[in-house]
């Protein structure tokens, strides 16, 4: 039995719960995303418990869920916002109508095509916030998240419907409504991407935040393979000044670093989108496909298509 949803009758355009809920087999699930936040590695940092409260005022706010996904190659893995959306209750589509559509219509790949690709690709066109239908029919308001390297993640705001056609089970959005939630989720956006300009380091040590700017100028600068050279001038180091710091702050020396960062770029491309290899070789900063391939065989034990099979990403 699907359950119907209502527009409340107050005039803050705000979603009604229902008045009765249907027991189905993904409504433990549900109630676990609900659980209280608890971070990886037990982070106490402060701007982790503002994302949190941001989320779940905006969800309380206008009735509707969200979902953030973050690009497994962006640097934006390594910020705070990183961390909190990594939790399963902010990172996957779990909805009533969403567990319906992956678990028992069995449309898990059509979810994650659409996710992966689909939207990450119009986002790359459109370049701000739009409203999407997706393949089972529900409307979700889309919220590009850029930084300097460009497309770092997306925030998925769901689902409804603004159509009689659209299934029943969702909540319909009237105009002001909508116009309410997309408003509401621009300023989402708008705090999401200030948390993305915030690299989260190990320690408040030198050798921390030095590690920290390693890191992020080689991740950031992924796509033109960046030498030895360009790290030192980004420093304000000498060549041999900057090789003794990498292996000071890393245990490694400057190539291994480059190379497990860019393999790990790959895995994360390879893992999460539905871009071709050849994309992927530029994107890890390769010459050619052929280049990035032999690179990856040799490192991962497996060519990149056999890794991509292996290691799929839940939606």
């Amino acid at each position: 039995m699907r359950t119907k949803w209502q527009i409340a009758d107050g005039t803050d355009g705000r979603v009604s719960r229902p008045a009765k809920r249907d027991n189905t087999s993904f409504s433990d699930a549900r109630s676990a995303s609900l659980a209280p936040a608890r971070l990886v590695g037990g982070s106490e940092d402060p701007s982790s418990s503002e994302i949190v409260e941001a989320l779940e005022a905006f969800q309380k706010a206008t009735g509707l869920s969200v979902c953030v996904k973050l690009l497994p190659a962006s640097h934006a893995q390594g910020t705070v916002l990183g961390e909190v959306v990594a939790q399963p209750r902010f990172c996957l589509h779990l909805s009533r109508f969403c567990l319906h559509v992956k678990e028992v219509l069995k449309h898990n790949l059509r979810c994650r095509d659409c996710d992966l690709r689909e939207v990450p690709e119009r986002c790359e066109r459109e370049r701000k916030i739009f409203v999407n239908t997706c393949h089972a029919g529900a409307d979700e308001v889309i919220v590009p998240l850029f930084t300097d390297e460009g497309l770092a993640g997306v925030a998925f705001v769901g689902q409804f419907r603004t159509r009689a056609d659209q299934p029943e089970g969702l909540p319909f959005l009237r105009a002001p409504a909508r116009r309410r939630a997309v408003g509401l989720a621009r300023m989402l956006g708008a705090f999401l991407g200030e948390h993305l300009r915030r690299p989260r380091f190990s320690s408040e040590t030198s050798r921390g935040f030095r590690r920290g700017a390693i890191q992020a100028f080689l991740e950031k600068n992924a796509r033109t393979n960046p030498s030895l050279g360009d790290l030192a001038k980004h420093l304000g180091l000498s060549p041999t000044r900057t090789t003794h710091a990498v292996r000071e702050a890393t245990g490694m020396s400057f190539v291994e670093l480059r190379d497990a960062l860019r393999l790990e770029r790959a895995r994360g491309l390879l893992q999460g989108t539905y871009y071709k290899v050849s994309h992927i070789a530029a994107e890890c900063g390769f010459s050619s496909p052929q280049y990035f391939h032999r690179f990856f065989q040799q490192k991962a034990g497996m060519t990149p298509l056999a890794w991509r099979r292996r290691h799929r990403t839940e939606v």
